[in-house]
């Protein structure tokens, strides 16, 4: 169903599970990140991939993407939010129940204070 944002009940809120989302048009009004929990920029009506895939074929020629809206968290790019991103990440791909609830807690914290915990991050992401 492509509907227009005003259409749309302040109720239907996408909660990520990361700091992107490429939801079809109209389907969300707000998005927030699964990182740093904020309130999502968007892009209403882009015309362009939306996975890997989908973008190899548009360089290829085979493909335009699809009609979606782009949400994005403007934080994405700080050292902090990225380290913060890269945390979440690992802790989902350990077997260890208490490795992962150690990294959530260091990523929780990063994202309170808005400060990367590791110096030179940039040098690791």
């Amino acid at each position: 169903m492509n509907r227009q944002p005003s259409e749309l009940s302040p109720s239907q809120t996408l909660h990520c599970d990361l700091d992107y989302a490429f939801p079809d048009p109209g389907e969300y009004l707000d998005a927030y990140c699964g990182i740093c929990h904020q309130k999502m920029a968007v892009e209403r009506n882009v015309l362009g991939p939306t996975s890997s895939v989908e973008a190899m074929a548009v360089r290829l020629g085979q493909s335009s993407g699809r009609l979606h809206d782009r949400f994005y968290c403007e934080d994405r790019e700080e050292p902090w939010h990225r380290q913060a991103l890269a945390i979440h990440l690992e802790a989902s791909n350990t077997a260890s129940k208490r490795l992962a609830d150690l990294l959530l807690d260091e990523a929780k914290e990063i994202v309170q204070t808005r400060r990367a915990t590791k110096e030179n991050i940039e040098d690791f992401l």
